[in-house]
């Protein structure tokens, strides 16, 4: 069955006559180039947000769902940082409609805008070309979002179907039956997200890309531009609207993120403050992986002290054994930072995090609360062990990221049979060569608190199951509609296991908290639910799959989640991760104590018949 476009604006087929105009037509956008003037801050009008709003609906429209040759052409860090300036001016929804015209006309002829409820006719160039050979039609399709890295698992491509009998093929639109949206502002479009092609290009096609009309050459963006900041808002916007596939389990008003990160970025001082508006932007998508970098913002330096929030406090968990550390101890509790209590400096931290959980939100927003980009001074408010209060002053000075949890050697004998592994640490060279002793081990403990990044699931998963296993499910999204209508998921990659002499017969504890994530959260996937020992500790990160980073001009990458993962019966991860079997929580007493809560109860369940 032909599949069947919304067209609830209620288009109708024009004549055959030409609609489409033969030269790129005056008032055309014109490109930026390397000595554009940098445009300063400036707050957005109620009428300028809603044209802002409009224009990015509609460029992620055009960019990844109308298949035109030039579309495909176009240089759209360019064409998106000139048309924020092109559109912002329309004081009128008329004069918003020719603003919009002006810019996608060239590259995007079929696409209709229009003052909303005064569809004009459906241009006859949507309609089979009369005479024409070897008749194709051309679209979209996104196994998630494929970018400019081959290796990628995500892929983006125009397929091409023919004609057979000139019936459009079951797995094609109607270029007659073009997507319609509204776009704001008193605006409508309707996007045809298909058409014909005869040879290499698309029809109708049109004079020439503006990139070749404008000489246009790539221009060195900053965020210090407002123009600039206003563009990457409206291309990142899109990206997670159209192909990120956890809004159906997150709670987020997308359509508001951007209004709210437009405003902002019109007034951000600089590309700095604006970092920070990406941020939070990104925060909105609750997704672990979700960040955003820029080259010049690294944190370079942190305190030379790790702390957790433990029992509702903060919480200092070590200290550096060199220098000055003002004679703070494990245990002492930290109450204000720079006269800001240390509640309230976490909370300001975490607004700037993406987490899928509360957990891996806490543990992100830690780690930035202690680092830095300058080497700065802190003062810390303390109260230690016997209730004295007292302020220390420390500097930023390690390399982030140096200090560490105390934990025993990557492979160790804790006691006579009971064994220790290190899955932060441990390379799959070390585990092969502990085989012989883990064999004859009574009690395993392995412990995942950290990121096993240095060795293979098909090191060890053999000798620990006795029975094919598999992996939990990746899908990655299949997108040929906007706005995730009808978005699909395509299976595959899945892990299938085997076991491999020796197995390990031990009794197995493993030991897990909210840094888990990912590669991580995959392994233990599989420990959950092939019930392979005891889970100690606290939930993980709840985020897994491949990321699908992506850059935006001014020198900003983001990375995000490009695919959905589900248990192996097919149930949410995103959001919940791996529970423990055995929930463990510090304490203020056990780390004044220098005790691992986590490992002790490990240790107790491996002794254990």
């Amino acid at each position: 069955m032909r599949c069947i476009l919304l067209v609830a604006l209620g288009f109708m087929i024009a004549a055959r006559a030409p609609t489409l105009h033969a030269q790129s037509r005056p008032g055309n956008i014109e490109w930026e180039r390397g000595d554009s003037p940098t445009t300063p801050p400036r707050p957005l009008q109620p009428r300028a947000l809603e044209n802002l709003v409009a224009f990015t609906r509609l460029l992620g429209y055009v960019r990844y769902f109308h298949p035109s040759s030039e579309a495909a052409r176009t240089d759209w860090n360019a064409f998106t940082v000139s048309g924020v300036r092109a559109v912002e001016p329309a004081a009128t929804a008329a004069e918003l409609v020719s603003a919009l015209d002006d810019l996608f006309h060239p590259i995007a002829p079929t696409v209709r805008i229009f003052e909303a409820g005064h569809a004009p006719a459906v241009p006859a160039e949507l309609m089979p070309p009369a005479g024409a050979k070897d008749l194709k039609l051309v679209a979209w399709k996104h196994h998630g979002l494929g970018g400019e890295d081959s290796r990628s698992i995500y892929v983006s491509e125009r397929i091409r179907r023919k004609l057979r009998a000139g019936k459009i093929p079951i797995d094609m639109w109607d270029p007659a039956t073009p997507f319609t949206a509204d776009l704001g502002g008193g605006v409508a479009c309707a996007v045809p997200l298909a058409l014909y092609a005869e040879g290499e290009g698309t029809i109708p096609k049109a004079a020439g890309s503006p990139t070749q009309a404008a000489g246009a050459t790539p221009k060195t963006y900053t965020g210090d531009d407002r123009s600039t900041r206003l563009a990457a808002v409206a291309i990142c916007w899109n990206v997670m609207q159209h192909f990120y596939p956890y809004f159906d389990v997150v709670d987020t008003d997308w359509p508001a993120a951007l209004d709210e990160a437009l405003t902002a970025g019109a007034i951000d001082k600089d590309k700095r403050a604006f970092h920070s508006t990406l941020q939070r932007m990104i925060a909105k998508l609750d997704d672990g992986h979700g960040r955003v970098s820029h080259a010049g913002y690294s944190a370079n330096f942190t305190l030379p002290l790790l702390w957790d929030w433990v029992e509702g406090q903060l919480v200092i968990t070590r200290v550096q054994e060199a220098g000055d550390v003002g004679g703070l101890e494990p245990g002492d509790v930290v109450l204000e930072i720079d006269g800001q209590t240390a509640g309230q400096a976490l909370a300001e931290v975490e607004q700037l995090i993406s987490a899928a959980t509360d957990q891996y939100r806490r543990y992100r927003g830690l780690r930035r609360l202690a680092a830095s980009r300058e080497s700065e001074g802190v003062d810390l408010a303390i109260q230690d062990a016997s209730g004295r209060r007292r302020t220390v002053t420390l500097h930023r000075t390690n390399p982030f990221p140096k200090l560490k949890e105390r934990k025993p050697p990557v492979v160790h004998e804790i006691e006579p049979g009971i064994i220790y592994l290190d899955f932060n640490r441990i390379t799959d060279i070390q585990f092969t060569d502990a085989l012989a002793k883990l064999e004859k081990a009574k009690g395993i403990v392995f412990d995942f608190r950290g990121y096993p990044g240095n060795i293979g699931f098909a090191t060890f998963f053999p000798h620990i199951i006795d029975g094919p296993a598999e992996s939990p499910q990746w899908h990655i999204p299949v997108v040929r509609r906007p706005d995730r209508q009808a978005m699909g998921f395509e299976r595959g990659g899945d892990w299938n296991l085997r076991p491999k002499k020796p197995f390990l017969n031990a009794k197995k504890a493993f030991i897990i908290n909210g840094r888990c994530i990912s590669y991580a959260e995959s392994c233990l996937g599989i420990i959950a639910h092939y019930k392979l020992g005891a889970i100690v500790g606290s939930p993980t990160a709840g985020t897994n799959g491949n990321v699908n980073p992506f850059p935006l001009p001014g020198g900003y990458t983001v990375m995000w989640t490009g695919m959905k993962v589900l248990t192996q019966d097919g149930a949410r991860h995103h959001g919940i991760g791996i529970l423990p079997t055995v929930p463990v929580a510090r304490t203020i007493a056990g780390i004044r104590a220098g005790r691992d809560e986590f490992l002790e109860k490990a240790l107790e369940i491996v002794r254990g018949p």
